[in-house]
């Protein structure tokens, strides 16, 4: 997923005001695209059923903000 340009990680403000890198779950990926969700699923489907797995599920959600606590 990295080669596309999807990340484990997400960067945030910890608790302490500090600048920090958040892993995020296994098989959870953050990335970044003018597409619309469908445009993304069917892109990333495609992508995971030819090199990872064939039979998986694969859920897109579109974001305009978020907070995080660590």
């Amino acid at each position: 997923m990295g080669e596309v340009g999807f990340a484990q990680i997400v960067t945030g403000v910890d608790n302490q005001g500090n600048n920090k890198t958040f892993p995020l779950p296994h098989a959870t990926y953050f990335g970044s695209s003018d597409d619309d969700c469908s445009t993304v699923l069917d892109a990333v489907s495609r992508s995971v059923k030819v090199v990872i797995q064939k039979e998986i599920i694969v859920f897109v959600v579109q974001v305009s903000t978020w907070a995080v606590s660590y």
